[in-house]
């Protein structure tokens, strides 16, 4: 939409002219090629210093265009090109994001039993450290009562030693793994330590002569 307003003066004279314009078109294109239009254009011109018959003037114009290639881009093939090619996208990245959900949901179960195995491993290391702590002290009481010599007593105290760094390794790796877990699920409450509930089965299974 414009608009032009105009005024002289001349004379002593006044003269005002008032111009408008209206456009509104459409366009549209085919599988076939073939490109479509409608406008439609409406005028006015007001001129007072003019004797118009009609005053104000009014035009309008009314037009259809249409294009049909002849060669280039003719045929639905051609026009269709792009809505194939979306569409092969769509299905590329409905294909990639079906795989990384796969990926995700195994990476999910890796990071639980490694946490599993991480947790059971503490309990072993804590128990092997108990049992070096007693022969430890057996080995004390067996000096105290002369039965073995007072150098006997640093054997045990070293493997006591051994052990406990062994469990503070097993410690640091089930944090090292529940913190894994954390991130591959996306927790917010990281200070929260998880609870294991899913425990493998370790049954024993008998096979049937037929099935060997």
């Amino acid at each position: 939409y414009g608009q032009n307003n105009r005024v002289l003066e001349e004379s002593g004279l006044k003269e005002q002219s008032d111009e408008g314009l209206v456009y509104a078109g459409i366009s549209k294109r085919l599988l076939t090629g073939t490109e479509m239009s409608v406008s439609w254009k409406n005028s006015y011109n007001q001129d007072e210093g003019e004797e118009n018959v009609i005053d104000p003037a009014y035009r309008s114009h009314l037009s259809l265009e249409l294009k049909q290639p002849l060669l280039r881009g003719l045929g639905k093939k051609n026009q269709s090109a792009g809505i194939r090619a979306a569409e092969k996208n769509r299905q590329a990245a409905a294909l990639q994001t079906e795989n990384y959900a796969v990926s995700l949901a195994a990476q999910v179960k890796w990071a639980y039993w490694d946490l599993f195995f991480a947790v059971g491993d503490i309990e072993v290391k804590r128990k092997s450290v108990e049992l070096a702590e007693q022969l430890s002290a057996q080995t004390t009481e067996m000096i105290r009562a002369g039965k073995l010599s007072s150098l006997e007593r640093f054997q045990p105290l070293s493997e006591v030693a051994r052990r406990e760094q062994e469990l503070i390794a097993a410690q640091r790796a089930a944090g090292v793994a529940e913190d894994q877990l954390k991130l591959l699920m996306n927790r917010p409450d990281w200070a929260l330590s998880l609870e294991l509930s899913d425990i493998p089965d370790v049954s024993e299974k008998k096979i049937a002569e037929e099935e060997i």
